[in-house]
C-alpha cells in the first residue's frame, strides 16, 4: 500500500494528497477507501451501466477510485473548495491532457449524480475546464507503425497467447475491446472468419483473417486443460475466466516490450488499428472501407487516416501528372542496372590507366631501341675505321719484313688516325 504524503493546496482548501497517484495494472483495486465511498462508487456505477459499455464502466471506475483516493473525506461532503484543490493537483499532475480531460468529465458526472443543487452549490462548474485545444499531440504518420516493426515486435514475443492477439490486430484492425470480449463462438475455423461486436457502435462485422487461424487453433490447443466451449472468452483474465483480459492487462505488456526492445514508438492497444487502417484507407473502396473498420469513411479520414505530403506527392504524381512509380521490381532491376554501370566506369578508367601505363612503356622502349641502334652503329663504324685503318697499312708496307720500313708505315697511320691500335 501506498503512504501518502498531504499537501495543504490553499487556506480554504482541506488537507489532501499532495499528488494524484499513478496506478500500475491492478494497483487501483489496492486503494483503501470509506465504506461509503465505496457504496457511493458503486451506485455512481450502475447509474452509469445504462449507457455506457462494459468497457467503459472500467475506465470510469478507475477514475472516480482514483478521485476518491485523491480526496481525504467521504464523496457526499465535498465543497466547492475541495473541487478547486483537487483541479490544482490534478492541473499540476503529469498525466496527459487527454487523461485530465477524461478525469474531469468523470467527476463532473459523478458530482450531478449525487449533488441536486450542484449547480448552485459547484458554481456550473465554470472552474472545471477541459482543454480540448491542447488535448495532445495527434498521431502523424510516423508515429505509426510499419510491417516491418509489427514482425520485429511479433517476433520478439515468447508468449503464445499474446503473439496471437498481435496476429488477430494486425489482420481485423480491431478495437482493442472488440478483441478481448471474443468468445470461440465468433471465430469459424471452416471459413477462416471472425465475427467482430462493437460496444461502441452496437454493431456486428464479419473479417476475413489469414495466418491468425493457425496461431488460433494452437492457442486452443495448448493453452487450456480442457476444449473451451464456444461462449467461453478467447483471451479471459488469469484471476477470473468467467471475466475477459482487461484493455490495461494488455497495455501493461505492450509498455513491458517497448522498455524490452527499446523501441523508439510507444505501444500501446489502439496503435494497431491506426497503423493498419491508415494504409486500408488508401487502398480500399469507400464502401468495403466502412465494412472492415467499422465505422464511416468520414470518421476514416478524420481520425485514421494520418497522411503527409508523400502520399499528396503519390496522389498528384499518379492521378494528376500520369507518373507511374516504379514497382519493386523494376526499382530492384534499376538498382543493378546502376550497380553495372558504376562497375563499367570503374573498368574503363582503369583501362584508361592501363592505357596509358601502356604508352608509356612503349615509349620507353622505342627510346631504349634507339639507344641500342646508336650503340651498334658506332660499333659498327669503329669496325669499319679500324678495318680501313688496317688496309692503310697493309697497302703501305705490302709485302715488306723491314721492321723500320713497317714501324715508319704505323706511324704515318697513327697520325692519321690517333686512336688507332694494331
Amino acid at each position: 500500500m501506498i503512504n501518502p504524503t498531504f499537501y495543504k493546496v490553499g487556506i480554504l482548501t482541506p488537507l489532501m494528497k499532495e499528488a494524484i497517484l499513478n496506478y500500475r495494472g491492478q494497483g487501483i483495486n489496492q486503494v483503501k477507501l470509506s465504506k461509503k465511498n465505496n457504496e457511493m462508487i458503486e451506485e455512481f456505477l450502475n447509474d452509469c451501466k445504462i449507457t455506457a459499455s462494459d468497457n467503459s464502466i472500467v475506465k470510469i471506475r478507475n477514475k472516480i477510485i482514483l478521485i476518491a483516493d485523491s480526496f481525504e473525506k467521504d464523496l457526499n461532503k465535498l465543497t466547492l473548495n475541495d473541487v478547486k484543490g483537487f483541479l490544482i493537483i490534478l492541473n499540476k499532475s503529469d498525466k496527459a491532457i487527454a487523461t485530465k480531460n477524461d478525469i474531469k468529465k468523470v467527476l463532473k458526472r459523478f458530482i450531478k449524480s449525487n449533488y441536486k443543487d450542484w449547480s448552485e452549490k459547484f458554481e456550473n462548474f465554470d472552474k472545471v475546464k477541459v482543454d480540448t485545444k491542447h488535448e495532445g499531440r495527434k498521431l502523424d504518420k510516423s508515429d505509426l507503425l510499419t510491417p516491418d516493426e509489427m514482425k520485429i515486435i511479433i517476433s520478439s514475443i515468447e508468449s503464445l497467447k499474446y503473439k496471437t492477439i498481435l496476429l488477430l490486430m494486425q489482420e481485423t484492425a480491431n478495437r482493442p475491446e472488440e478483441l478481448l470480449k471474443l468468445t470461440w463462438g465468433d471465430i469459424n475455423f471452416n471459413s477462416n472468419e471472425i465475427k467482430l461486436n462493437s460496444a461502441k457502435t452496437g454493431e456486428t462485422r464479419t473479417i476475413p483473417i489469414n495466418e491468425s487461424t493457425a496461431h488460433l487453433n494452437r492457442y486452443k490447443q495448448e493453452c487450456f486443460f480442457e476444449t473451451p466451449r464456444n461462449n467461453e472468452f478467447i483471451f479471459p483474465n488469469p484471476r477470473d475466466n468467467s471475466r475477459h483480459l482487461t484493455n490495461q492487462a494488455l497495455a501493461d505488456v505492450l509498455m513491458k516490450l517497448e522498455r524490452k526492445l527499446k523501441f523508439q514508438k510507444h505501444l500501446y492497444p489502439y496503435l494497431w488499428r491506426h497503423s493498419i487502417l491508415s494504409n486500408m484507407i488508401k487502398k480500399l473502396s469507400p464502401k468495403v472501407y466502412e465494412m472492415y473498420a467499422g465505422h464511416s469513411l468520414e470518421t476514416g479520414m478524420k481520425t485514421y487516416a494520418h497522411l503527409d505530403t508523400d502520399d499528396l506527392k503519390d496522389e498528384l504524381y499518379k492521378k494528376v501528372y500520369e507518373i507511374e512509380e516504379l514497382t519493386s521490381q523494376e526499382k530492384d532491376k534499376m538498382e543493378k542496372l546502376s550497380k553495372e554501370l558504376g562497375l563499367l566506369k570503374k573498368q574503363v578508367s582503369e583501362e584508361k590507366v592501363g592505357r596509358n601505363t601502356l604508352q608509356k612503356q612503349i615509349l620507353e622502349e622505342k627510346y631504349a631501341r634507339e639507344k641500342i641502334q646508336e650503340a651498334i652503329n658506332e660499333i659498327t663504324r669503329q669496325k669499319k675505321e679500324q678495318q680501313k685503318r688496317k688496309l692503310e697499312f697493309f697497302d703501305m708496307i705490302g709485302e715488306e719484313d723491314n721492321p723500320e720500313l713497317i714501324q715508319e708505315a704505323w706511324r704515318i697511320v697513327q697520325a692519321n688516325h690517333p686512336k688507332a691500335k694494331l
